[in-house]
């Protein structure tokens, strides 16, 4: 069942990952592997925000799973 959960590309929405890397590259110097310096983020808005839309437990998870695999099943 986890094995059907595929991993999201963090540049392209609705992407699936294909371990390309390029989320890895330094935004500062292309021919770099991001160190996490932070050489590149402006400390007057560091501070980002996410909106929590869903907190699951894992029996919840689980169920939601469920659900989703008998979907593609049909």
């Amino acid at each position: 069942m986890w094995g059907l959960m595929k991993k999201m590309c963090p540049l392209e929405e609705n992407k699936v990952c294909d371990n390309c890397l390029e989320c890895n590259i330094c935004d500062l110097d292309p021919n770099k592997t991001c160190d996490n310096c932070a050489k590149c983020i402006d400390p007057k808005t560091a501070y980002k925000t996410i909106i929590i839309e869903e907190i699951l437990l894992e029996e919840d998870l689980k169920k939601k799973l469920k659900i989703i695999d008998e979907k593609t099943e049909k």
